[in-house]
This record gives structure tokens, sequence and C-alpha cells, in this order.
């Protein structure tokens, strides 16, 4: 049960930390993510939280996640290596984050 718990929700928090981290770098880092419009968006809301995240609405090795990032939604996409022992922990890498 526990695990099936972890299995279902932790990519989600897995994916938040890792978006929560890039949107609180420095810019040169977040400009790697994004468009200059969305960048812009994202420096001028720098001390704002990811919220409300939903549940991955990609498939296989596709990820998709939409949450709100100070007064509007956006989107985190990337893939998922799950290769090997990554099977059992996959590993994932955030491709694009765009406002919605």
């Amino acid at each position: 049960m526990y695990f099936g718990f972890v299995w279902g929700f932790g990519d989600s928090i897995i994916v938040k930390w890792q978006t929560q981290n890039i949107l609180h770098a420095k810019k040169q880092s977040i400009a790697k993510y994004c468009n200059q419009k969305d960048l812009r968006y994202f420096i001028s809301h720098k001390n704002n939280q990811l919220k409300h995240m939903t549940d991955n609405q990609g498939s296989r090795h596709i990820f998709y996640y939409c949450g709100e990032y100070g007064s509007k939604s956006i989107g985190i996409r990337g893939k998922i290596n799950m290769n090997g022992i990554n099977i059992l922990f996959p590993k994932y890498k955030i491709d694009k984050i765009y406002v919605n």
C-alpha cells in the first residue's frame, strides 16, 4: 500500500521540487527552459511558490504537469528515463516550462 502511494504521488513531488529549483535560480538558468515572454513572467514572480500541481498528464516516457505560479497556470514538460534500474526509481528531466 505504501509503495503504491509513493509510486503514484512521489513523481509529482520530484517534478515540483525540480521546477521550484529552476524558477528560483538565476536568469540564465531559467532561460534554458522557456521563451523570453515566459522568462519575464517567471523573473517578475520569483518569490512565488508552485501550487496546485496536477498529476502526470503525459504517457509512457513523457510527462506533463500543470500548476499555478503566481496568478497564472504553467505547464511543465519533460522526459522520464525508465531504463534498467530506473524502472524502480524513474529519473525525470524537465525540458520546458511555460505559461499557459
